[in-house]
This record gives structure tokens, C-alpha cells and sequence, in this order.
């Protein structure tokens, strides 16, 4: 499970750069339309940053269906193990 973590990482790290560099480059030649869509990509990655992180109210719902396949992997390893 710790995959889903450093991939959900890996976005953030990869998509703000670009994000912010889309940017500058609208505001510089002064276009409209990708000046809007980089404000919409960075109004979802800081919505998905506040899942992520739970910092936005309801986002353990976000993680619930994540810490229901690791509890059952666990479980499942538990009863495994006592024959």
C-alpha cells in the first residue's frame, strides 16, 4: 500500500512544477485560455494535496476504502500464520 503514497507524492511533485510553469508562460504571452486552465490544474492539485494530506473536511472518506484492503490484508496474514 505504501505505493499508493509515493505515487500520490510523485504527482505533487511532478504537477505543481508544471502547473506553475504553464503559469507564467500564460501570464507572460498573455493568454487567456491557458492562463484558466492552469488556475483550474492548480485548484485540483490543492484540492488532491488537501486528500492527501487530510487537511479538507471529509477526506478520511477519501482513505477509507484504502484502510479497509490493508486491514483485510493484515487479518488475512494473522489467521494465515496460526494453524
Amino acid at each position: 500500500m505504501m505505493w499508493v503514497y509515493i505515487l500520490f507524492l510523485l504527482v505533487q511533485i511532478i504537477g505543481y512544477p508544471i502547473v506553475g510553469f504553464r503559469l507564467i508562460t500564460g501570464i507572460i504571452k498573455k493568454d487567456k485560455v491557458k492562463i484558466r486552465n492552469s488556475l483550474k490544474w492548480s485548484l485540483f492539485l490543492i484540492v488532491f494535496s488537501g486528500l492527501v494530506f487530510e487537511k479538507i473536511p471529509g477526506s478520511k472518506y477519501f482513505w477509507y476504502p484504502f484502510e479497509v484492503i490493508t486491514s483485510k490484508s493484515y487479518t488475512k496474514k494473522l489467521s494465515t500464520g496460526q494453524n
